[in-house]
């Protein structure tokens, strides 16, 4: 959930979504999202952060769906 909304851009100031968005970035557990992060863990430094998430994991998994081909796109689901 916490990737679905940063990556939509959904305003962060409320403060509902801000507890969905802490609480779904404290612990990852999609084998897909950990391996994004580990593949980006030089510019994600050490945490998970709402920045991160938006500049480096949600751009490709955008791309993916929009242009990837079929099998690209079950991986990633």
């Amino acid at each position: 959930m916490a990737l679905g909304l940063i990556g939509d851009m959904v305003d962060s100031r409320p403060y509902e979504t801000r507890y969905f968005i802490n609480q779904g970035l404290k612990n990852p557990q999609n084998p897909y999202i950990k391996g994004m992060m580990e593949k980006n863990k030089f510019k994600l430094k050490e945490t998970l952060t709402p920045m991160g998430v938006a500049f480096y994991i949600a751009p490709l998994i955008n791309a993916v769906t929009r242009v990837g081909e079929t099998d690209e796109r079950q991986v990633v689901f």
